[in-house]
């Protein structure tokens, strides 16, 4: 990926040749959105499992973000030669755009041609979801009570019982990573496999001008849609049995490259200086501070001083940026009950004794402690 040619992608129609009509377009209770880049197989079997869910009745907008040559050819012969495809856009970009300006392509003409009703589901090339997963996603939607975006249980592809995530927790330590267990509060749907409404995302882009922030590239992007959802006062539910299998940062190097490490850190910083209240800032200061203090030395054990620097060095130059975008954010949250979305876990418990167990420096008694799954008392 190369996020620094993100600006202005040029989008086109590649299949069909012209776009179906809004009537066609709104006879579809959901509309399926995936992203490809460089992995034209794996999307392809993604939109064939997807195409088994036969009990609701859906449409695929395909979207190559700036593949190599022979990855769009891959998904523009299967489209064309299965006479099952009639509820397939395929659309190609100039340039890889990123997750969060691949998705807002779609989604920002997309949305105008919908009624507020109908459904939208984000779904990772990289995930196979099972026969009746669009179903029970669906199940748990419900209008009357503002429960408009929904999680789903993403499990490992190569460890089928191994929990991937059941959507996102934000930890008063001011960062969000995947929930691994029902008892993890939820506060938004995972984007690699989250539903949500159109009238959901036609508010946030009329609101705050935009779905997903295109400042963010990729990671924590969903996070920071979530989390200003639940300001303007929806609610996100969970299907437990709407499954799909993930291979997970299959396009990105892996969970731990330096490409993750730089989106994943940066964007949760941006994320908290846009999108969090200045009282829940306050309340959390002395975890997110702490947390702050780890993560450069977490790193630095393992060699990354340069990467580290250089999240840092950024978030410092848009600073500024941030603050001014945050006051046309938090001044329109409707519902002032959000603190109750944040765990008062610091943080994945298992996660933090396994690092701080591989530490030298670390004393024993510290990890215990993170172990022993005590939570912040807020």
């Amino acid at each position: 990926m190369n996020p620094e040619n993100w600006n202005n992608p040029i989008v086109d129609l590649i299949y069909p040749t012209e776009r179906p009509s809004v009537d066609e377009f709104r006879k579809a209770n959901i509309h399926v959105v995936i992203l490809n880049w460089n992995l034209s197989e794996d999307t392809w079997s993604c939109v064939e499992h997807l195409q088994r869910n036969e009990s609701i009745n859906f449409y695929v907008h395909l979207l190559d973000n700036g593949s190599e040559k022979h990855h769009l050819d891959y998904l523009k012969d299967k489209v064309s030669k299965q006479s099952n495809n009639s509820n397939i856009c395929l659309y190609s970009s100039s340039l890889n755009s990123g997750f969060a300006v691949g998705n807002n392509k779609i989604l920002n003409d997309l949305i105008l041609e919908l009624n507020e009703d109908q459904l939208v589901l984000l779904l990772n090339n990289d995930a196979f979801v099972k026969e009746d997963f669009l179903k029970e996603l669906v199940s748990q939607v419900n209008f009357d009570k503002n429960v408009e975006m929904i999680a789903s249980r993403m499990m490992s592809f190569h460890e089928p019982n191994e929990i991937d995530n059941l959507g996102n927790t934000f930890y008063c330590s001011g960062i969000t990573s995947n929930r691994v267990s029902e008892k993890a509060l939820l506060f938004c749907p995972c984007a690699g496999a989250g539903l949500y409404s159109v009238r959901l995302l036609k508010d946030l882009k009329e609101v705050h001008g935009e779905i997903f922030d295109e400042d963010f590239f990729c990671y924590v992007e969903d996070s920071d849609l979530g989390f200003r959802a639940l300001g303007l006062g929806y609610k996100c539910g969970y299907a437990d049995k709407a499954i799909s299998y993930h291979k997970g940062s299959a396009s990105s190097g892996g969970k731990f490259s330096s490409f993750v490490m730089y989106f994943g850190l940066r964007n949760s910083v941006f994320f908290l200086i846009k999108s969090i209240p200045l009282k829940i800032l306050i309340l959390n200061s002395p975890y997110i501070l702490f947390m702050q203090l780890m993560i450069p030395l977490r790193y630095l054990s393992i060699g990354k001083l340069g990467i580290i620097l250089k999240i840092y060095w950024h978030i410092f130059l848009k600073l500024n940026y941030f603050i001014k975008k945050r006051k046309s954010v938090v001044s329109t949250y409707r519902n002032i009950h959000l603190k109750k979305n944040i765990s008062k876990q610091f943080y994945d418990s298992n996660y933090i004794y396994g690092v701080l167990k591989k530490m030298w420096w670390c004393p024993g008694f510290i990890a215990n402690i993170f172990f022993k799954k005590q939570e912040c008392d807020l």
